[in-house]
Order: structure tokens, then sequence, then C-alpha cells
């Protein structure tokens, strides 16, 4: 396909669970699209998208002839749900929020039958999570209590805290090699995306402002374009690792915010080479993965001082899920992003995710079905399910 505004319209609607994008480095994959999905107010585009997940599922089921087994295709389109799942979600969100919290009917923004559906995205007010009513739990951003608390993993707070640092102003250069015209924005429009309390808004945002100031700020570093082998490298799981790691201890953290961006960017950056090095990954040099995770760890923890964490734990999560080109292989983004927003997900999906996906993976949502299992909502998985 050609290429539009320098870059491929099939990556950024990531028709497949693959990214080698030597344009845009993986920034612009898959989650571009979705975004573009939820915000449109005709739900022709999320149901064919929820219609091409469930198509995938039964033929990878038809042409297994082990039925039992759970391959590839099986995850790859147990994880078509997520993202189906998640779309819906932001769209109904945006809409919601737009009509001053009125509930919609199911069938105007919602694809899904009214008794699959999860719980909505919770509202946000100014950065601060709002309940529907006063009884209502804020299910996928509260702490989670099945993850690994190794605080020996943790960096160690030191240094100045932010609040005596220079401010880090955003670039204004032109746009990195790879970055769409118009999709440049300040970190000054990320913090006010989040007064207008649509979870779409601010996840478009964080993406477009993290990953287009860490791709400014490599060109930089590098002192000329980033080449197209760097970007290919950039594609393989780096953006989506890190956030996947940022979500996993950002629940630990108490003082995220009082961290200084140098020391959480090493520790990312320790644990993502760490990473690539032992699943193979395609080799990048260290010198850009410290810049880039330094960069996004400044935009981030800029973020945590007007914005409550739970709020861009959400948002981070949300983004991981849509920016992972396959996430059926990445266990970080499956069990610290997936995972996590249980509650929100379809009651297919998670019969799929639950079928296929490895256990150790999906805890929460393993948990959950046995509860629905009792209680009788949840029956056997079968292939021909809707």
């Amino acid at each position: 396909m050609a290429a539009i505004d320098g870059h491929y319209a099939s990556c950024e609607k990531a028709d497949s669970h693959s990214c080698a994008c030597g344009v845009c480095g993986g920034a612009w994959h898959g989650w571009t699209g979705a975004v573009e999905l939820a915000r449109d107010t005709d739900p022709q585009g999320r149901r064919e998208l929820r219609r091409t997940a469930k198509n995938r599922w039964n033929s990878a089921f038809e042409k297994c002839k082990t039925r039992g087994r759970p391959t590839l295709p099986k995850k790859s389109a147990s994880m078509d749900s997520v993202v189906a799942d998640i779309v819906d979600l932001l769209a109904e969100n945006d809409q919601r929020n737009r009509d001053g919290g009125r509930e919609r009917d199911h069938n105007e923004f919602d694809t899904a039958s009214p008794e699959e559906r999860g719980v909505p995205l919770p509202r946000h007010a100014n950065g601060v999570h709002t309940r529907r009513n006063a009884s209502e739990s804020l299910p996928g951003v509260d702490f989670v209590e099945h993850e690994d608390r190794d605080q020996q993993e943790l960096p160690s707070e030191g240094g100045d805290s932010p609040g005596n640092q220079a401010p880090n102003p955003d670039s204004e250069n032109s746009p990195p090699s790879g970055q769409r015209p118009g999709r440049k924005r300040s970190i000054d429009e990320l913090g006010n995306s989040m007064g207008s309390g649509s979870v779409l808004d601010q996840v478009e945002t964080l993406g477009t402002v993290t990953f287009g100031r860490a791709l400014n700020d490599v060109e930089k570093q590098l002192g000329r374009p980033v080449p197209p082998e760097v970007k290919k490298a950039l594609s393989d799981h780096f953006w989506c690792d890190f956030l996947a790691n940022i979500a996993r201890y950002v629940t630990m953290i108490n003082r995220f915010s009082a961290l200084i961006p140098d020391t959480i960017a090493k520790w990312a950056s320790d644990r993502i080479i760490k990473w690539r090095h032992e699943h193979g990954r395609i080799p990048l040099e260290e010198a850009i993965i410290r810049t880039a995770a330094k960069s996004m760890c400044k935009t981030i923890l800029e973020l945590t001082k007007s914005v409550d964490f739970r709020s861009i734990l959400l948002m981070v999560r949300i983004l991981a899920i849509l920016a992972c080109k396959s996430p059926e292989r990445h266990k970080a983004v499956t069990k610290y992003c997936v995972d996590p927003l249980c509650k929100h997900l379809t009651v297919e999906t998670k019969r799929r995710l639950t079928n296929v996906i490895e256990q150790e993976w999906i805890p929460a949502i393993l948990e959950d079905g046995k509860q629905s299992t009792h209680n009788g909502k949840l029956g056997q998985l079968s292939s021909n399910s809707t």
C-alpha cells in the first residue's frame, strides 16, 4: 500500500500482528487507527472490527486439527477481541463524556450485546477519576493485588525532586521523520487533554506526545534522521515494552512523582535491554534505548505533577495494548496491561483469552472466569461463540 503523508495506512490500521516499519518505527502502529475508529460516530467500522475478530477466531479453530491446542492464530484472534473491546470502550466513554455523562443506548457506540458488555471506563474530571454513582468502584485502575511486588527491583529515590528541576519544554523542532504532519502536540496539550474527561482524547495525546518526543530526541542524539534499520528495531516491541514496565511498577510506587526522570529511565532502560536480549529482539543500541526511555519518562513524570496516577495508569495500559503488534507474544503487555482491565472486557473476550493464553499471564481474568462460572454466567467455551 502506498504511503500516506510519509507513512503507511496499513501500519496505522494494524491489520496484521507484525510490524517492521522503517518509517514510523512502530510509533504509530495500530493505536492510531484504533483511535480513529473509536472517534467515528458511525459504529460500522467497529462492528466490522468485531466481526473480523470473530471470523479469525472461528477460522483458527477450523484450521486446527487439535481443537484444544492453543495455537498462535487462536491467541492472535483472542487479542483481536481485546482490541475490539477497547475501541468500543473508548468510543462509548468519549461520547458519554461529550454528552455530559448521559448514558447512551449500547447500539449507538458498543458493538457487543448488552449481556456481554464489561464495565464502562471511568470518566475523568481534570485528571481525577469520577464515579458514575457513589457505590461504583474503579475496576481496571485500582492497585493490582496479584502483581509481583519485588521492591528490590524498583529504582531508589534520590537527587533533586522534580519540583526543583527546570521544566522540560516541548521541542519546537520539525517533526521527526516518520511523524505524520499534524501529529505534533505539546506537553501543555497533554495536560489540557486531561480536563476533557475523554479517555480517548487522553490516550491519543499521550501517544502522540510521548512517542513523538522520543523519536525527536533519538534523532537529536544521533545527529541525523533516524535510519530505517533503527526504526525497524524500535518497532520490535520497544514502545509497548516500555509502557508495560511502567504499568507494572507504577502501582507499587506510592511516590512515583518524586522520582527523577534520570533514575527511573535508567531502571526502565536496564529492564528493556535485558528483556530484548533474552527474547532475541532486533538489536538496538543501548544509547538509543536510554535516550528514548529518558524522553518518555520525562513526559510521563511531568504529567504526574498534575494528574492522578490512576488516570495515567489507565492511559498507559490502553496505549500499550493498542500499540503492541502482538500482545499474544508479549507477556508484559498481556499480564500488566490486558489482565488488569479484566472487568472492562466482554464475557466472550475473556472466554477466548482463558482458552488459549498462558494462565500465568492472565490471573485476574482466570479468577473472574471462576467466579462467573460459579454464578452461572460463563459457560463452556466453543469456537462458535459470538
